[in-house]
C-alpha cells in the first residue's frame, strides 16, 4: 500500500486541475468538494469557444464543422439570442433510369414531413438565420428543390445551405441550426 498515489487530471474548457498525492481521505474530500463547486459554476450551454457554445461544439458533426457555413455560424451565434439544433434523416427514393442507371431522388411527401419535424415547437416569426447543413449524394435538382422549400417556409430569415457528399446508406441528414429570439436548445430527432 506504500506505492497507492492518487493522480486526478481534469481538463475542461474553463478549468483545468492537476493532482498527484498521496491517497489521504482530506485531499480525495478537497477534490469532492471542488468538484462540486465547479459543476455547480458549469452551464455547457454558457461556455463559447470561439463564439460555438461547448455542447453544440460536439453535436454537430465534423462535416458541418469542415463546411463553409462556420463563419456565419459564428456570427449568428454574435448576432442573436438563441439557437436551436436539430437533426432530422430523411430516407431517399431509389430510381432506375434505363440509360443513366440506378440513382436516388427526393420524395416531396417526405421533404415536407422533415420540415415539419425540423420546425416543429419552433416559431417561425423569431428565426433570423438559418443554417443548414446536409449530409449525403444530392443531384443538383434535389439540392435546389430543397434550398427552395427552405426559402418559401422561412422568407424573412438569411439562410444558409451547404451539402457534403456523402453515402447515408439512402438517406439524407439534416443538420439545422436556427438562431433567433429563442432560448438555446439542442434536439435531435430522426425521421425515418
Amino acid at each position: 500500500m506504500g506505492d497507492d498515489k492518487l493522480k486526478v487530471n481534469i481538463d475542461l474548457p474553463f478549468f483545468k486541475l492537476d493532482i498527484d498525492s498521496n491517497p489521504d481521505p482530506k485531499i480525495l474530500e478537497q477534490v469532492r468538494w471542488i468538484m462540486k463547486e465547479v459543476m455547480l459554476q458549469y452551464d455547457p450551454i454558457d461556455i463559447k469557444l470561439d463564439n460555438i457554445p461547448f455542447k453544440l461544439d460536439y453535436q454537430i458533426s465534423e462535416e458541418f464543422k469542415a463546411s463553409n457555413l462556420i463563419t456565419f455560424v459564428k456570427n449568428a451565434f454574435t448576432a442573436t439570442d438563441g439557437c436551436k439544433y436539430k437533426k432530422v434523416t430523411l430516407p431517399m427514393q431509389g430510381l432506375i433510369d434505363i440509360e443513366k442507371g440506378p440513382s436516388s431522388s427526393i420524395d416531396v411527401k417526405e421533404l415536407d414531413n422533415c420540415f415539419k419535424k425540423l420546425l416543429f415547437k419552433i416559431s417561425e416569426n423569431k428565426i433570423d438565420y438559418v443554417a443548414s447543413h446536409i449530409i449525403g449524394n444530392l443531384s443538383n435538382d434535389d439540392y435546389s428543390l430543397i434550398v427552395d422549400q427552405l426559402r418559401k417556409r422561412l422568407p424573412e430569415t438569411q439562410l444558409r445551405v451547404a451539402n457534403t457528399p456523402k453515402d447515408m446508406l439512402g438517406k439524407l441528414v439534416f443538420e439545422v441550426l436556427f438562431f433567433g429570439e429563442f432560448p438555446f436548445e439542442f434536439d435531435e430527432q430522426t425521421m425515418d
